[in-house]
């Protein structure tokens, strides 16, 4: 079997991978507060198992694919909550253009970003886009929950937010201990929700305003109910989220 973690490769391994034919996964969760039940990394937990999945299964497939280190740090500006390591937008893109440069300078140009945090999608997608205009790398950003929402709708029975049923499923799935005892119900009044319109997760559509004080809205940390957390439901988001990513990893090297 292949390595599939580039930090535990030595620099002559990297040097011998076909450069036109490895995707180099780059990794981006978050450290915040996720309710009493969850841990802090719980974004970067998830995101890192999925990623090194996704890397077996094309293995599988004959599909060269290694992952990074799992950038860690996120855009968690608005959730105050104990625990929190937040950095700010601008560093956080400089971050990431500093990491997808340096996978450049090693030869590599398929790079895919799988995401594993809510507030990291919009910097994403504005650095790869002045990315690809700066080095004409395309660099695709595929957040496991968006591809997985029609299953996630499917086998989750209420709607996904944070910390809730959907992520402390997808957390037991993944492999985290988690004390389920802990696991509390919270459904707070979010100003910035429209109800009656739902995005692609079954949520309500937001009003983009600036979100502060999130913790006087929400006491727990949780927002949903996650006592209907399964592993059972986990697995088939996981099982869901591996399959399509392998399946675009398949056409993105045709690209």
């Amino acid at each position: 079997m292949k390595k599939i973690l580039w930090n535990e490769m030595t620099m002559n391994e990297i040097g011998a991978l076909d450069k036109e034919k490895t995707v180099i996964i780059v990794p981006t969760g978050a450290i915040e507060g996720h309710g009493p039940h969850l841990q802090v990394d719980c974004d970067s937990f998830n995101v890192t198992e999925l990623a090194k999945r996704v890397a077996l299964a094309c293995q599988e497939q004959g599909i060269n694919a290694v992952v990074i280190p799992t950038l860690q740090f996120g855009y968690s500006e608005w959730m105050n909550y104990p625990g929190k390591i937040s950095l700010r937008s601008k560093t956080f893109r400089s971050v990431v253009w500093d990491v997808c440069k340096s996978i450049v300078d090693n030869g590599f140009r398929k790079i895919i970003i799988l995401n594993g945090h809510g507030g990291n999608p919009n910097f994403l997608a504005i650095t790869a886009q002045e990315f690809y205009q700066e080095y004409k790398v395309i660099i695709p950003i595929i957040d496991y929950l968006r591809i997985s929402a029609d299953i996630i709708d499917e086998v989750i029975e209420t709607s996904f937010r944070h910390a809730d049923e959907g992520e402390t499923s997808v957390s037991l799935a993944l492999g985290m201990d988690i004390d389920m005892k802990k696991a509390t119900k919270e459904v707070p009044y979010m100003p910035h929700e429209i109800p009656k319109a739902k995005d692609v997760l079954g949520a309500p559509q937001k009003v983009i305003i600036p979100l502060t004080k999130i913790t006087e809205r929400c006491k727990s940390g949780v927002m949903g109910d996650a006592t209907k957390a399964t592993k059972e439901k986990g697995e088939k988001i996981v099982q869901t989220v591996i399959e399509r990513t392998v399946e675009f990893i398949k056409s993105f090297l045709q690209y």
